[in-house]
Parts: structure tokens; sequence; C-alpha cells
């Protein structure tokens, strides 16, 4: 059967394989920062294809590596692994979802006001598309976002 769903779970699990072929890379290196972003990005295809179990046992890790201020080797790659976070536990109806979205609100904010700037305050928060999501009012379930 090569219908066009069993090609896209193909395509999901090639992607899977991929992203814990680079986690266990970089496991192997030390390289906590890079095996958080590939846990967050196979946590974020979880939940694309509706795997929630899987989604929410990669945020564990996750959640558990930001909590004890695991290196990011970039603040940019810290919001996104957290914006998982929340997306995952906002589909599970998890009680941390809001309390992770006003921490990612609060940090982009403060990063903003640190910038002397107003036309780069304004442009980190509304022209990043995923610092526009995490800073809009709307945000009250995961659906459709980040995609």
């Amino acid at each position: 059967d090569r219908s066009p769903s069993r090609g896209l779970g193909d395509v999901y699990k090639r992607q899977a394989q991929h992203y814990e072929s680079a986690r266990a890379g970089f496991e192997r290196m030390g390289q906590r920062a890079w095996v958080t972003q590939c846990l967050a990005a196979r946590a974020g295809l979880a939940l694309k294809r509706g795997d929630l179990s899987s989604a929410a046992a990669d945020v564990q890790t996750i959640g558990a590596a930001l909590a004890e201020g695991a290196p990011s080797e970039t603040v940019d790659a810290a919001i996104y692994a957290g914006w998982i976070c929340y997306r995952v536990w906002a589909a599970l109806g998890d009680r941390r979802a809001p309390v992770q979205l006003q921490a990612l609100r609060d940090g982009l904010a403060a990063r903003a006001q640190r910038l002397s700037d107003p036309v780069l305050r304004r442009s980190l928060l509304e022209d990043v598309p995923l610092h526009r999501r995490i800073m809009g009012n709307s945000l009250t379930s995961s659906a459709g976002a980040c995609r």
C-alpha cells in the first residue's frame, strides 16, 4: 500500500530516526544543548503526527534540562525548546503549559527591554515568527502553532 498517509508516516519515521541519530552523536560529544535541540525537534515531530506519549517523554527530558539550566548555544535554541514544551503540555492539558508560556513571554520581553532602539525591540518581538507566536494574545492551545 503506497497511500499518501502511509508515505507521510514513512517520512515522519525517517525524520525521527535522523533526530535520534543526531541526538546520540551530540550525546557522545557531550553537547548537551544540541541534545536538547534534537529532543525538541523530535517532540515537535511526534506532536505533529499525534503521538503525544512520545512527545511527552521527550519534553520531560527537555523540561528537566531547561530547569537545571542546560547550556544553550543560543538564546533562540532555548526559546525553541521551551516553545515545544509549551505546545506539548498544552496538547496534554498539563497545568505547566500556561506557566511555560508566561516564562517564554517574560524572557522575550526582558530581552527586548535590553535593546535601546525601539525599532529593534519591536522587530525582536514581532518580526521573528516564533517570537510573534509566543507574544500573541490568543495562544491557548497548540493547534496549528509553529508549523
